[in-house]
């Protein structure tokens, strides 16, 4: 997970994302089984509005594990405080509760939460509080002199987004691979996936 800055709120949610909120809210409160639909503005659906932002705050890698480059369906938008959840039907259009994710890692929240799951965007968040990398399996480990806390939270956060699934390791494994066989001049970071394993 690579942190990243959260960018200026796309002015279709400035606008209007107190009245999706309330609407989808009143919705569910309905109907407890009823669909999400992404809301139009200007006739287009908010999504399409909202994705190029997303995906420019993380170069367009996946906010969670930095996979790149996006595959199709790749380029979905997750809710981290799930939208299905009456605890968060008021958070479903907000700015900040919006992620560009890889299937891989929307598949493996769905509709999860957890207090302790850590936000790339987070301005405390770096990958080296939480986490080591070992370069010798390629996996992502706890880092042994976090804080209880931020142990639990690493924790958390690999085992929900199966940071450690065997496709995963062998990606990371691969990019990395490329990226040593390049020259230094050749090597542009944006251009490779996983960029938190690379010194």
């Amino acid at each position: 997970m690579k942190s990243f800055i959260r960018g200026i709120e796309p002015l279709a949610l400035q606008q209007e994302s107190v009245r999706w909120n309330r609407q989808w809210m009143e919705l569910r409160q309905r109907n407890s089984g009823a669909s999400f639909n992404w809301y139009s503005y200007n006739r287009t659906p908010v999504n399409q509005i909202i994705l190029p932002d997303l995906k420019a705050q993380t170069q367009d890698h996946c906010s969670y594990c930095d996979g790149f480059p996006p595959l199709i369906g790749d380029d979905t938008i997750d809710h981290f405080c799930p939208k299905s959840d009456p605890l968060f039907y008021h958070l479903a259009y907000t700015w900040h509760n919006l992620y560009v994710a890889c299937n891989h890692c929307q598949r493996a929240k769905l509709e999860q939460f957890s207090t302790l799951l850590l936000r790339p965007d987070d301005v405390l968040y770096t990958f080296d509080r939480y986490f080591i990398y070992n370069y010798t399996d390629h996996t992502i480990c706890i880092n042994p002199v976090a804080t209880v806390e931020d142990q639990q939270c690493a924790a958390e956060t690999i085992r929900m987004f199966e940071f450690n699934h065997n496709g995963k390791i062998k990606q990371r494994r691969d990019s990395y691979e490329l990226w040593i066989s390049k020259p230094a001049q050749d090597r542009y970071l944006d251009d490779f996936s996983y960029r938190f394993i690379f010194p």
